[in-house]
């Protein structure tokens, strides 16, 4: 075994070249003082002739030690990386608990609300059952008075409740019978401008083109009929109420006109006013 000391000789004074007579000298000079084997000796000699030199050795040491630090410093960088994901792991195990716990709260709350909207409901429920009870006493009641009124109109008056009532209507209005009225709107204000008539042509023929029929009721009046609607027209033409009541019966000898329209009944006086 070659001792340290002429290793580290041959290796400052041999690598990578042929070593000189007076290197060859100082080294078997070390090979008796130290008792080394001498072929041994010249094997290594011969090998760090070949090898790289001492420069390189050098360059190749600190590339390595380079390269050392390089990985321990990678080590540490992964290190501080894998601590760090730790601790993001860890806060957001902490946001996902608080969030789990804003949706039992959320879910509770929603429950709570849902509870208090169905006991609302019900509370309305009742309130609309309790009125529904009060209508239909109510309604009952109303038919009872009503057909006790009705007995005793029919008893003491002969009349219907019908004609009583167009009876109050016109005498609210006038006391003169139809036949004695000169007929004239010419002072009311068309209820359908667009329509526009010759008073001194085909009246009923002009009106047919604007609406679905027309129909001749007393005394130069005449009933138009569109989209199942029902209204007036005066015997100039002018339109004195729109297509608006369900039907329009011929008027009674009161001079007033009976109208129905949803399910009511009212009558209009010759000027087309709904006055009752």
């Amino acid at each position: 075994m070659i001792q340290e000391e002429l290793r580290n000789f041959i290796e400052q004074n041999c690598s990578g070249k042929e070593p000189s007579d007076l290197i060859m000298e100082a080294i078997g000079k070390k090979i008796e003082l130290l008792g080394a084997d001498a072929d041994e000796v010249l094997a290594f000699v011969e090998e760090c002739a070949k090898g790289p030199t001492l420069e390189q050795k050098v360059a190749e040491a600190q590339r390595k030690v380079e390269a050392e630090a390089e990985r321990l410093a990678r080590i540490e960088e992964a290190k501080a990386k894998a601590e760090s994901d730790a601790k993001n792991a860890e806060l957001a195990a902490e946001k996902a608990k608080k969030a789990m716990a804003e949706v039992v709260a959320a879910r509770e709350k929603a429950e709570a609300e849902k509870a208090r909207v169905e006991e609302m409901k019900h509370r309305h429920e009742v309130r609309k059952e309790r009125k529904r009870m009060y209508v239909i006493i109510g309604c009952v009641a109303m038919a009872i008075v009503l057909g006790i009124g009705y007995f005793y109109l029919r008893s003491f008056t002969r009349k219907s409740v019908v004609d009583l009532a167009t009876e109050a209507a016109y005498n609210s209005v006038s006391h003169t019978k139809m036949s004695e009225l000169d007929i004239d709107t010419s002072d009311v204000p068309s209820d359908d401008p667009s329509v526009q008539i010759d008073p001194n042509g085909d009246v009923k023929g002009q009106l047919e083109s604007h609406y679905d029929m027309v129909y001749d009721l007393m005394e130069g009046f005449y009933k138009i009929k569109k989209d199942n609607k029902f209204g007036l027209a005066d015997k100039t033409g002018k339109i004195i109420q729109r297509p608006k009541f369900d039907y329009i019966h011929a008027r009674n000898d009161k001079g007033l006109i009976k109208v129905e329209n949803n399910k009511k009944i009212g009558f209009l006086n010759i000027k087309g006013v709904l006055v009752i």
